[in-house]
């Protein structure tokens, strides 16, 4: 503030700078450290997080339930081996957008977490039997067959004689 001779204020002295991209690039930080880079999936640590938000929930209101629904996907290994590590990594993100897609259109969805060949969500539930019904819809996305692409590569060698 710059004052006058009797120290009344005459002026206010700033500058201004636009921290848009700072702020989106911190965003995309906590973001990133957050979630699975394959799936997008919430990790590990955010997954404990919100693990923890849910038991401290049910725990203050006992009329709350919450339910953590384990899916292991049968034979992935073998998808890895036989068809590469792309074609497991291209069936998980499917797996995964499956599941963020059923549970978009439950509203009390808290996290999915990827965990290889398994996978884990979390829901607060207000009435009994939203879990099994819950679990049923899962089951029936994930029955329809997943098509991966093949690809090939090919190896071109060749012998130099001097």
């Amino acid at each position: 503030m710059v004052r006058d001779d009797s120290s009344l204020p005459l002026r206010f002295v700033g500058s201004m700078s636009d921290i848009t991209a700072r702020k989106d690039a911190e965003a995309r930080l906590v973001h990133d450290a957050l979630h699975d880079a394959l799936t997008g999936l919430p990790n590990r640590v955010l997954f404990m997080e919100r693990l923890r938000h849910a038991i401290q929930v049910a725990r203050r209101n006992p009329g709350m339930s919450s339910a953590l629904i384990f899916l292991d996907l049968d034979n992935f290994k073998v998808v890895n081996d036989s068809m590469g590590h792309w074609a497991g990594d291209e069936l998980l993100r499917a797996v995964a957008g499956r599941i963020c897609g059923l549970f978009s259109s439950i509203r009390e969805t808290r996290s999915v977490k990827p965990g290889g060949s398994r996978s884990m969500s979390m829901r607060e539930l207000n009435a009994g039997g939203v879990s099994s019904i819950c679990c049923w819809r899962c089951r029936m996305k994930l029955r329809r067959p997943k098509k991966c692409s093949l690809r090939s590569g090919r190896t071109i060698s060749r012998y130099w004689r001097r």
